[in-house]
This record gives C-alpha cells, structure tokens and sequence, in this order.
C-alpha cells in the first residue's frame, strides 16, 4: 500500500470517530414508561415557593414533580385503580430517595379521582412530550 493510501486511511478513519463522536447532547430523560406510587402535594409544600422550574407554584395548574424527566415534560398519568388518566407537566423535582415515583398538584390529583391531601395511588406514567434543555 501505498503512503497516500495509508495517509488517506487514516484521515478518513479519524474523520469517522470524529463524526461518530458528535452525539447529541440534548438532555434525554431515562425514563419512558413507569409504574409506581403518586402522591399530591400538600399544602404546605410550596407556600409562595418557588418550583425547581422557577415558576410560582400554582395548584391549579396540571404540574407535577419527578425525580429525573427533563423539566418541561409533559407525561399522561393513568390511575389504575379507577382508569381516570391526566397529562401534567414536569416542573418540580422530588427527591431522589422519595419512595414515590411523582408528586402532582391538587388539579391533576383531582382529575385523576384522588382526594387532595390525603391519596396516594398506584399510576402509569408515560412520557408523551419530552423537553430538551
């Protein structure tokens, strides 16, 4: 082999890894499909607080919080015992250690037949919106 075809070999083979190693660096959530155990917020829990998405909570809104999706995403959660599902968007971030896999607000608890305060439910969660940030 000639050197022009070691030296064009060689090019082409680091242009490659060079090509291969530009992923995408868009933050994608781990999670796709969950089942586990929601609960509501409380009251209590943001009182003129402040979500980890910098916004004012808002227990009207359909929002919730999770350990890992990306802020801004919205899931369609299904209670399962009931069948009523919701769509909220991830805001809020709950910590990590939390035997619960989402923390929703008074509207969305509502929408999915739980009582405020004071239910918790088994759900699917599914992420139908990812958000990149």
């Amino acid at each position: 082999m000639s050197f022009k075809k070691i030296l064009f070999t060689i090019l082409l083979f680091v242009y490659a890894m060079f090509i291969l190693g530009c992923s995408d660096s868009k933050n994608e959530s781990p999670v796709s499909y969950e089942i586990g155990t929601l609960v509501t917020y409380k009251d209590t829990d943001h009182k003129t607080k402040y979500t980890a998405d910098n916004e004012l909570y808002d227990r009207s809104k359909f929002t919730a919080a999770h350990r890992n999706i990306t802020l801004g995403s919205r899931v369609t959660l299904t209670n399962l015992r009931n069948g009523k599902r919701t769509t909220v968007e991830i805001n809020d971030r709950i910590d990590k250690d939390s035997d619960y896999i989402i923390k929703v607000s008074k509207a969305a608890a509502q929408e999915l037949g739980l009582m405020f305060e004071t239910d918790t439910a088994e759900v699917s969660l599914s992420i139908t919106s990812a958000a990149y940030r």
